[in-house]
């Protein structure tokens, strides 16, 4: 009953039930084969968010009302977990390849919620998973 009584406080505290974080990147345009900034920010203050690194990032396109998959060449890309603190934010960098269209784009990256974390101490995680989206950015050719 505790523990019960902890996971509603902090999703009471939070407004999160399923894992609450946003995706950045630092600007409103790049260039194809440009390298965007971005941070991913864990807005919990008490839970724990799990995620691999930023080359299992995508991008997709947005063509007429819909958003598809951006075709992208392989990265090579070591699998490690990554864990952001509560209320922690995580820099990263993601080099758009040289190729790409004009157009509108946006990244995508999937995160789950981790252990519950109240004084210090880790309790549990969930396991929750949520496809985040950047805000749209604008991709002009490369020159």
């Amino acid at each position: 009953m505790r523990s019960l009584t902890l996971a509603l406080f902090a999703v009471a505290a939070t407004g999160c039930a399923t894992p609450c974080a946003q995706l950045r990147v630092s600007s409103a345009a790049y260039t194809a084969g440009e390298t965007m900034q971005g941070s991913l920010l864990n807005q919990s203050s008490f839970y724990e968010l799990q995620h691999g690194v930023f080359c299992l990032a995508y991008l997709e396109r947005r063509e007429g009302d819909a958003w598809v998959r951006a075709p992208e060449p392989e990265r090579g890309c070591i699998l490690p977990l990554l864990i952001t603190a509560p209320s922690a934010t995580v820099l990263f960098s993601y080099r758009l390849d040289a190729t790409l269209p004009e157009g509108p784009y946006r990244l995508r990256f999937e995160v789950r919620r981790g252990r519950f974390r109240l004084f210090g101490l880790g309790v549990g995680g969930t396991g929750d998973k949520k496809l985040l989206a950047s805000d749209p950015f604008t991709v002009r050719a490369a020159r």
